[in-house]
């Protein structure tokens, strides 16, 4: 009877195969948090809804107040991405930033989208209006950067993790480490007990780790992007610590706003980003 051919090993099965890459999205979680600033409908309507319509909007909202519909924008990301040169090696490739709000959310001034002006996902707003003010697209701008750049790096993380752990990779965790030593740091975000035996594991580790360890060809040149960006969070979060990270969105008056299926590039190599 022939043997069953056996799966190559990778570094991570179990728990903390499922647990690395919650970290990373927990990670990116508080980053947005961070990033976002709260927007009041007038604020939107400045930016997306011309003059002429900004008054009637608001009062048929009005009108209506008490069904609890959500009103929904979508915004394509193309047309608000940071300049080339302040994004590095990452383009974006697709996405839409949605903004939604109710009665309950935008209750002075919320208004009602129109359809082929952002009102539906057919029809995403690609610019500002021509009458915007400079300060509050600044503003727009600075945060939607912020959380296109935390989608790009991030998503780039979870990419090379799921990359480095495909069996015939890095076999072992010390390969990982080796070669990518932002597992340990991913790690010690993890409060669990098995994780916290392998950072004590994977403190030290032999340069005869990275004899048996490849990365993925695909990947070779976005190993040290991804341990940038999760060098520099560790740091920032370090600096935070005492500081309770909170949603300044999620509160009466501000509209609730989240990208939606962001793909980047870096490299000519295309991956999605985090949400």
């Amino acid at each position: 009877m022939a043997a069953r051919p056996t799966e190559p090993p990778r570094a991570f099965k179990g728990a903390l195969e499922t647990k690395i890459p919650a970290a990373i999205n927990r990670i990116a979680f508080d980053l947005y948090k961070m990033a976002k600033k709260p927007f009041t409908g007038s604020e939107l309507m400045n930016l997306f809804l011309p003059s002429v319509f900004r008054r009637p909007m608001t009062i048929a909202f009005k009108e209506t107040r008490g069904q609890g519909v959500v009103q929904k924008l979508f915004i394509d990301l193309h047309g608000f991405k940071p300049p080339d040169e302040d994004m590095g090696i990452f383009r974006v490739v697709s996405g839409r930033l949605h903004i939604t709000w109710s009665h309950f959310q935008l209750p002075a001034d919320g208004w009602f989208p129109r359809y082929t002006q952002g009102g539906d996902d057919q029809f995403p707003i690609h610019a500002f209006v021509e009458d915007f003010d400079p300060e509050i697209a600044e503003k727009f701008l600075d945060v939607v950067g912020r959380m296109i750049r935390i989608s790009a790096e991030w998503g780039l993380v979870m990419r090379v993790f799921n990359e480095l752990n495909k069996p015939g990779f890095c076999a072992t965790p010390a390969q990982m480490r080796y070669v990518w030593p932002s597992v340990l740091l991913l790690l010690k975000r993890i409060d669990d007990p098995m994780a916290k035996q392998m950072v004590k594991e994977l403190d030290v580790v032999s340069a005869r780790a990275g004899d048996k360890a490849r990365i993925p060809p695909a990947i070779v040149q976005l190993v040290r992007p991804a341990y940038d960006a999760v060098t520099k969070a560790i740091m920032l979060f370090d600096h935070e610590e005492e500081r309770d990270i909170t949603d300044l969105t999620m509160t009466t008056g501000s509209a609730q706003y989240a990208l939606h299926n962001p793909r980047f590039e870096a490299h000519q190599f295309q991956f999605d980003g985090l949400t």
